[in-house]
């Protein structure tokens, strides 16, 4: 190799800068706040020889190990954070806007740039929401967005929910408007409207309020079955919005009017029909129900078995608990599985048990308690125990047993293994995630949770590899970045397809990518003070094919051209300046 050659590289990237650039490619800012051009640079513990910021090619600040160098506009407005190089620029304005380059000088020597674009966006005024109160039935009701710009993004929310159009739901006004039809007290909720534009959000949010009902009453008797000459309580329950109020009437004569009517001592006298009313005077809404309350009802006993239902898991074992005790010899009990055979019959003659339940289960005559092991899933379903006293009192009850198998194994296997960024979904099989048009943040690492009412498993975390396109779209935005190592800093001009361009500096922009702006892009950079230069070309290549993503991308592309000339510029600069002076000294002139 010849010793006098210095090489120039350039390094191509597309959307997002997959690799090489230190810095996000489009920054979003609101006016009047603050925006921070962050690198990807970990802080150690040597420090940068110096770290440059300039915006349009005009100079923002300079920091050395020994001086920081600040234009004097910027001097209230920036901090430089020397330990990764990032710039937080406060109180921006319009004129804020533009192309940001940094150029880092590590202690290695070795040249570290990035280039971003800055676009300075409005600040979004608060936005009100009209939430007018509603009445079930109602034919529509309508909700107003406002704040003030036609041109913000507006998205519906229901209790934190995207709210969606649907053939009850319709948006008008770009979203500024939405219109509830045929109105029902599920739609009772938080309705919040977010406005933002790329660099800024506001959130304004309404309750609405569903009047309804009542509905129809249901009448309760307590105790049930009644107990002659005892209290029997009577409560009456109607779902309403604000809640109704209760009248009673008995034979058609008006009783003391509340949700509950009490017997304090039961006899025949009592027995007929109570009607009970529920009226709501904001819905003007009046439902009245009878209820029969008859000798029937006047047998002692109660329900053998609590109410609910019971839950096991497989291989485990279940015990059905009575509330009774059971001493009588008289008893006969009967333990079954809801229209199926019966488990086990039990009267004081013997005791008759399913084959299929022979080695399973075990019966306490006393208690009427039921054991049940080794279940199954087939065990699931309506238990039901009936009771018969000495005195021919006739007792029942029933539950329910849902029982479950131990989740364990839990894998999580995709779809596809060869992924492209912005172009390939990735979902899982069965139990299904869908990542639409992934980028490199959806990588993971992803976990499965899978559970039941008795337990659950963590599948083994799964990791994706996500490769990025290496070619630029048209109408994408395209930032050339040549760079070059140089003390003091070099001169850029560009050329493309050898004609010269106006351009200079290091970023050549590319607004939006069409087929003039294909073909060979040369970038040369000059010291002025050594009068040496050197060029590097790169071929721009366009895809054959447009795709048409869902999601907006941003292309951008940087051509990284080292080289060495050197002139001191401070004490730690100058060794590598005298370094690399020295390579230079047996160049030949260009």
């Amino acid at each position: 190799m010849n010793p006098n050659f210095i090489s120039i590289s350039l390094l191509l990237l597309t959307t997002d800068l997959c690799f090489g650039n230190i810095i996000d490619v489009r920054v979003y800012g609101t006016h009047g706040k603050n925006t921070t051009f962050t690198t990807t640079i970990k802080p150690t513990s040597d420090l940068f020889v110096s770290v440059s910021w300039a915006v349009n090619g005009s100079f923002i600040i300079t920091s050395t190990i020994s001086n920081t160098i600040v234009e004097p506009k910027y001097a209230d407005r920036t901090t430089l954070f020397r330990e990764t190089g990032s710039l937080e620029l406060r109180n921006l304005t319009n004129e804020d806007s533009g192309v940001y380059t940094v150029t880092i000088i590590p202690a290695s020597g070795h040249l570290i740039s990035g280039a971003a674009v800055l676009e300075v966006q409005p600040k979004i005024p608060t936005p009100t929401v009209t939430c007018p109160p509603s009445t079930e039935g109602m034919s529509e009701v309508t909700f107003l967005c406002d704040d003030g710009d036609t041109s913000n993004a507006k998205q519906w929310t229901r209790d934190g929910q995207p709210l969606l159009p649907s053939d009850r739901i319709a948006f008008l006004e770009n979203n500024r408007i939405i219109m509830l039809k045929g109105v029902n007290r599920t739609d009772t909720a938080e309705y919040r409207c977010n406005v933002s534009n790329l660099s800024d959000h506001e959130v304004a949010t309404c309750q609405l309020t569903v009047y309804y009902g009542p509905d129809t009453p249901t009448v309760q008797q307590h105790p049930n079955p009644a107990v002659e000459e005892e209290q029997l309580t009577l409560s009456c329950a109607s779902d309403s919005l604000p809640p109704a109020t209760f009248t009673w009437e008995f034979q058609r004569r008006p009783l003391v009017p509340g949700p509950q009517h009490v017997i304090a001592e039961l006899d025949e006298d009592h027995l007929g029909n109570y009607t009970c009313t529920a009226r709501n005077d904001l819905t003007g809404l009046v439902v009245s129900t009878v209820y029969t309350l008859n000798a029937l009802a006047l047998c002692p006993g109660q329900a053998a078995l609590g109410a609910g239902s019971l839950t096991g898991v497989t291989g485990g074992r279940m015990t059905f608990e009575t509330n009774l005790s059971l001493t009588d010899q008289n008893t006969t009990l009967s333990f079954g599985l809801f229209n199926l055979n019966n488990i086990v019959l039990y009267t004081p003659a013997g005791s008759l048990v399913s084959p299929a339940y022979r080695k399973r289960i075990s019966l306490n005559t006393t208690s009427g308690w039921l054991d049940l092991w080794d279940l199954t899933v087939g065990d699931s379903g309506a238990y039901t125990v009936d009771i018969t006293t000495h005195t021919d009192q006739q007792l029942n009850g029933s539950t329910g047993l849902n029982v479950y198998e131990r989740v364990s194994s839990v894998t999580v296997t995709p779809n596809t293994t060869e992924l492209l960024e912005f172009s390939s979904s990735i979902g899982d099989i069965g139990t299904t995630l869908t990542i639409l048009n992934v980028t490199r943040y959806d990588r993971g690492p992803y976990t499965c949770n899978v559970s039941n009412p008795v337990s659950n498993d963590v599948g083994r975390p799964l990791t994706l590899t996500i490769g990025c396109p290496s070619l630029v779209e048209f109408g994408e935005v395209t930032l050339l970045y040549c760079s070059a190592m140089s003390v003091p800093p070099p001169s850029y001009t560009w050329s493309l397809n050898g004609v010269h361009t106006t351009v200079q500096g290091p970023v050549y922009v590319i607004a939006s990518v069409n087929s003039s702006d294909y073909g060979k892009y040369t970038c040369t950079a000059v010291n002025t003070l050594t009068d040496l230069s050197q060029a590097a070309d790169h071929v721009v290549s366009l895809k054959e094919n447009r795709c048409s993503a869902a999601i907006a991308k941003t292309a951008a592309v940087m051509a990284a051209c080292f080289v060495a000339v050197a002139a001191g510029v401070g004490v730690v600069v100058g060794v590598i300046a005298r370094r690399v002076y020295k390579k230079l000294t047996h160049l030949q002139p260009i």
